[in-house]
């Protein structure tokens, strides 16, 4: 009689002594051999097996190989599931028993021995494929009790789930998730229980990246599971973006199967998501691109510098001559007031000097990173001008401009700011930003309700302001930076809160109400920040300094509240309540606690009010220094309230007309 066991045992340490636990011809032959030593002169073989093969009535022990996958009915129902080898022998008492030498699975599974067919690999890729395309994946296996069984689906983290499991009332069971390396972890289990049970809105994070799978924990007989698993909106709830390094055949589940551009992300991207961005892209981003968006969060990938980049690109010229270069453009913005930008070339004028250094700069060298050129009115102009210009020549399309010494455009292009690099709100999306900057265009968060802007930054751009955020309810701005916003005339606000004049909205309806906290507005075409036509804006903290025109400037009637500001080295006015509210509405009211003015044309002013509305600034505790005018008003129906109020080296310390002060005395 045959040894089974140590043939079996023999078969095991040799398919494991090989490492990969590979069937190759060596190992094969050892195994034969083995086969026929242990088997010897009691067993003869008798020839391959198929399933119509009839071994009759055989007197002694004997044995085949069969490698046909099907039931063979002469020998006692033995059925073989896959291709394989397979040994048929007859026991004793002449029953037809079978050993599994090698099997070619067919199907998903848990084996450690035996090898996947091609095509069982390719059914399963279109099942992981079918899973991450459709809403609903259904399966029904046989239980195994003791034994891990793969299901097949794939688990994504970012995607939300219901889970329901059909199984016979006893029945006791995990269900969890086998890791891509193959590696079952009891942390994983999503559900353990007895007999049937449904779960809903299960979420997945990062380190549950795997497959599920089903695992029967008591010893009993095979019974039917019915696993029914439901992705609750088929989209994504996160997905990474990395134009360097993405690519859009990708997942975008994680920042190494990142895509590479925002309109795939958006494909994938349910009604209520966040897209990550990790470093530079060069795309328009659409708050609105799905039609059915509800709520969106736009995330900087931390510990990257993250930015969207804008307008067009200059990175090749012809010479003509030293620096200035040409190139054909068939259009260009013929407003006297366009700039154009070499990138990365820090604005020299605007070095921080120790003196001036403010925590709100947050440990810039420069102000600007990258320089401005300014119109010039020819050719030569540009070619002799000590600062950098630009010409574009409208009758032979021709734009010429000059860089700085010793850079180079493929180094250092220029940039033509264009429109707005984040846009497209129509008040239905709740749109939250942060940890990225937009270059050469704005960041337009217009009728965003509740939004969010955090540590954000938008440089160079054109039109009415580098952040524009009229008719938004209830949004914040935290540690955002605004600079050399510019329009064509002499507009060009840092922040712009503006609400459009509309008959239908209702006079005490809210316009425009936002909070500001920390930020930092400099060197913009017009105001650090303002506010127009009904807007509610509390500013706390922050550093607006180097504007054209004020520093912070409420006009039009806007009503707001402003603590803690230093406001510095504006052309004009530092805090300043101006204009007429056109909107019929009451005159601009501005209060200010703690607030510091320096440096200014005016430190504090009011102007042009009317005597149905007139502009009123009430400060509190303020300091002017160094301003030709420390409190200044400017007309009629324009008022100054000062409370405890202070003055240092201003020409003028205050207008005679329309100033209140009211000091109190010390309470001891």
């Amino acid at each position: 009689m045959a040894n089974w066991t140590v043939l079996k045992a023999a078969i095991t340490d040799a398919i494991k002594a090989n490492g990969n636990q590979e069937i190759t011809g060596t190992v094969l032959q050892n195994i034969l051999n083995r086969i026929v030593k242990t088997v010897g002169e009691n067993a003869t073989f008798a020839g391959i097996a198929t399933p119509s093969t009839n071994p009759g009535s055989p007197d002694g022990p004997i044995f085949y190989f069969a490698n046909s996958a099907g039931v063979y009915s002469n020998f006692d129902g033995i059925k073989l599931e896959s291709p394989g080898l397979v040994t048929l022998y007859n026991n004793a008492n002449g029953v037809w028993k079978s050993l599994k030498v090698y099997e070619c699975l067919q199907d998903t599974g848990g084996s450690s021995e035996f090898p996947m067919s091609q095509k069982a690999v390719t059914l399963s890729e279109g099942l992981v494929q079918k899973a991450l395309m459709t809403n609903v994946f259904k399966k029904t296996i046989i239980t195994t009790p003791g034994a891990h069984q793969l299901i097949g689906y794939p688990i994504i983290p970012g995607f939300t789930y219901n889970i329901a499991i059909e199984i016979d009332e006893s029945v006791s069971y995990n269900f969890g998730i086998i890791d891509e390396q193959g590696e079952y972890n009891p942390k994983n289990i999503l559900l353990s229980g007895i007999g049937p049970r449904t779960v809903n809105g299960i979420s997945f994070s990062e380190e549950k990246r795997g497959y599920l799978v089903f695992y029967s924990t008591i010893a009993s007989t095979a019974t039917d599971v019915t696993i029914s698993i439901e992705n609750t909106d088929g989209k994504l709830s996160v997905v990474y973006v990395d134009e360097t390094n993405g690519n859009d055949n990708n997942q975008g589940t994680s920042l190494s199967s990142a895509l590479r551009t925002f309109s795939r992300a958006f494909s994938l991207l349910s009604d209520n998501g966040t897209i990550i961005l990790k470093g530079d892209i060069h795309q328009r981003f659409n708050i609105k691109t799905n039609s059915s968006q509800r709520s969106l969060r736009l995330i900087g990938n931390p510990g990257s510098f993250n930015r969207i980049i804008g307008g067009t690109k200059i990175d090749a010229a012809t010479l003509v001559e030293n620096n200035v270069y040409f190139i054909e453009l068939k259009s260009f913005n013929s407003d006297s007031g366009f700039q154009i930008f070499q990138h990365e070339v820090p604005d020299e004028d605007t070095l921080i000097s120790e003196i001036d250094r403010h925590p709100t700069q947050r440990g810039k060298i420069y102000r600007c990173e990258s320089t401005k050129l300014e119109r010039a009115i020819s050719l030569d102009d540009v070619k002799n001008s000590e600062v950098l210009k630009f010409y574009y020549d409208s009758d032979t399309k021709i734009l010429y401009f000059k860089i700085k010494e010793n850079t180079t455009l493929s180094d250092n292009p220029i940039y033509i700011p264009g429109s707005d690099n984040v846009y497209g709100n129509d008040g239905t999306v709740k749109f939250e930003m942060s940890g990225i900057e937009s270059l050469y265009g704005s960041i337009n968060v217009t009728k965003c309700h509740g939004g969010k802007i955090m540590d954000c930054a938008a440089k160079y751009a054109y039109g009415a302001g580098a952040f524009k955020y009229g008719n938004s309810i209830g949004i914040e701005l935290v540690r955002c930076e605004a600079t050399r916003a510019f329009s064509g005339s002499a507009s060009g606000d840092g922040f712009n809160a503006y609400s459009a004049i509309d008959s239908s909205i209702d006079t005490n309806a809210k316009r425009t109400t936002a909070i500001m906290i920390d930020c930092w507005c400099h060197d913009n075409n017009d105001d650090g920040y303002s506010s127009h036509r009904g807007c509610e804006v509390t500013i706390i903290g922050g550093l607006y300094e180097h504007n054209v025109n004020s520093g912070l400037n409420s006009s039009y009637g806007a009503h707001d509240k402003y603590i803690n500001c230093h406001v510095r080295n504006n052309n004009y006015g530092g805090i300043y309540c101006t204009g007429t509210a056109d909107d019929g509405g009451i005159g601009g009211q501005v209060e200010c606690f703690n607030c510091i003015s320096e440096n200014n044309s005016w430190n504090y002013g009011a102007s042009n009010g009317t005597k149905k509305q007139p502009n009123k600034l009430i400060l509190v505790n303020c300091l002017s220094v160094n301003g030709n005018y420390g409190f200044r008003t400017f007309t009629d129906y324009s008022f100054i309230k000062m409370i405890n109020c202070y003055d240092k080296d201003s020409t003028t310390i205050k207008t005679d007309s329309n100033i209140t002060i009211e000091n109190a005395n010390l309470v001891i």
